[in-house]
């Protein structure tokens, strides 16, 4: 995969645009399409936010909207790449909630109201979700210690993101 190649050698705006002219190509959502646009979105995000960029919260807005898409019930997931493949979705959805919950702190005003609050909610929930779906995840229990711990989350009841 050409989104895969790109997002290894950490060429965030190419995984997006390669992911989005898949999208255009191939027709819509699919989840892998959104999880490499998510991902690579998400990626350019978290460097923006490094750097001290207001434009980091609305990439991470679009990176989380993009990765919802990419996460799928887990009915539906007929094989151990399938499960996989949503695993890295969940980690990726977790991970931009994680920098845009930072973003919607670190600039206030650029914040919709009670946005920082609905953030940290969604991610609990996400966290919950991901860890119940995938109980045999390391990645899932680790980042939930982690990214609870970091941003002292309150426990959610496991709801789907």
């Amino acid at each position: 995969h050409w989104c895969e190649l790109e997002g290894s050698e950490h060429e965030w705006g190419f995984q997006v645009t390669v992911a989005n002219a898949a999208m255009t190509k191939f027709g819509g959502d699919h989840p892998l399409f959104n999880y490499y646009l998510g991902h690579g979105i998400s990626r350019v995000g978290k460097v923006r936010l490094e750097q001290g960029q207001q434009r980091a919260l609305e990439d991470l807005r679009e990176a989380v909207l993009a990765l919802q898409k990419a996460v799928v019930p887990p009915e539906t997931l007929t094989s151990y790449e399938h499960r996989l493949q949503n695993s890295k979705a969940y980690r990726a959805l977790a991970l931009a909630l994680e920098n845009a919950v930072m973003a919607a702190e670190q600039f206030p005003l650029h914040a919709k109201p009670a946005e920082p609050a609905r953030l940290r909610e969604q991610l609990a929930h996400t966290l919950g979700s991901w860890v119940a779906e995938h109980p045999d995840d390391l990645y899932a229990r680790g980042e939930k210690v982690r990214i609870e711990g970091k941003l002292d989350l309150q426990a959610a009841p496991r709801e789907r993101a």
